[in-house]
């Protein structure tokens, strides 16, 4: 009977004690009931299954779930092998297979081929991933690649113009040089090509400047040398102010435009019109131009007025820079020209 002052367990062990023949009866019930469907179920599967291949079947089952969960990694085509082992195996009792064995086999092959596409879709996706990781380094690369040619594009052009700036740096700073400096060119007296008398010529297209020239006869300067003994006999002679007049003359001539021409020095030794072989030496900064020039009577002309002929060499270093020979210059009978060689380097 319901009492308010009771507690919960005082009336739930009330409860208990007074219903404890029902709670007896509904267990027992329910024992008899799981043990009537126990002895079914066991009957059913002796009926229809043997008990070692039914164990079998069981652990095939739990190793494919096994592998499936511990075993994330297998590779394609081992589940469909081991289905075909298992079909294989199956031919092994044919015909003495009952019908709940044949199902589970079944459900054994079906489950393998399962996880063996599980797995083909799996390398799929990760193949997909790969391809995706590949594309986007080549992506990347491309773009550090198109980056990097922009700026070696850039570089090139910068360097192009400080070449070009160079370049044309280095032709001003030539020009400039050669302005200074006359550019390699020369200069030489010519002697029979104008009538007006010997000019000085440039030869270059660069202008020459302080131009300084020393100029010696040889043979005039024997013929003083040899008068030595004498000049004791005649007080009247002064040999060394005709060696410095006839003989050996230096004189400044100071600068001379590109192609330009000018008379030559009126000084005696270029004035006194007779055969003589003259070596002249031009100073042009730091530069050397020799010239040896012949004058001889031309072969057209007739005494007593005799036209002088000239035949002229100018080197420079060594090279030869000009070689030039009236076409009346009397040669030696060898062809030869007698005061140079006409071999030239």
């Amino acid at each position: 009977m319901y009492n308010p002052g009771m507690s919960m367990k005082s009336r739930l062990v009330s409860f208990i004690e007074n219903n404890t023949r029902a709670i007896m009866r509904g267990s027992n019930a329910v024992e008899g009931f799981i043990r009537s469907r126990w002895q079914l179920t066991s009957l059913w599967l002796r009926e229809n299954c043997s008990l070692r291949p039914f164990l079998l079947q069981l652990a095939c089952l739990v190793a494919i779930y096994a592998s499936f969960r511990r075993w994330p990694e297998m590779p394609v085509g081992f589940a469909i092998g081991a289905a075909g082992v298992v079909a294989a195996g199956m031919t092994i009792r044919d015909g003495h297979w009952k019908a709940v064995e044949k199902f589970l086999w079944i459900v054994i092959v079906s489950a393998l081929w399962a996880m063996d596409v599980h797995n083909i879709f799996r390398e799929q996706r990760t193949h997909i991933v790969e391809q995706k990781a590949v594309s986007d380094s080549l992506k990347d690369t491309q773009f550090k690649l198109t980056d990097a040619q922009k700026k070696l594009s850039a570089a090139i052009s910068q360097l192009d113009i400080i070449s070009k700036n160079q370049e044309k740096t280095l032709e001003l700073t030539t020009e400039n040089l050669n302005q200074l400096t006359g550019g390699g060119g020369f200069c030489y007296i010519d002697f029979t090509h104008f009538v007006v008398g010997p000019r000085l010529i440039n030869a270059g297209k660069y202008p020459l400047h302080a131009i300084s020239v020393t100029i010696k006869d040889s043979a005039e300067g024997k013929k003083l040398f040899d008068k030595i003994p004498q000049a004791q006999f005649h007080p009247e002679w002064n040999l060394q102010r005709d060696y410095g007049t006839l003989a050996e003359v230096t004189v400044r001539l100071g600068d001379l435009g590109p192609f330009d021409s000018v008379p030559a020095p009126s000084i005696p030794i270029l004035q006194r019109d007779h055969e003589k072989t003259l070596d002249i030496i031009f100073a042009v900064g730091n530069e050397y131009v020799v010239q040896r020039t012949c004058l001889k009577n031309a072969t057209n002309s007739l005494p007593p007025n005799y036209l002088l002929a000239a035949a002229t060499k100018v080197t420079t270093r060594g090279k030869l820079r000009k070689l030039d020979v009236d076409p009346n210059y009397p040669k030696e009978t060898n062809g030869e020209i007698g005061c140079f060689s006409l071999k030239t380097k």
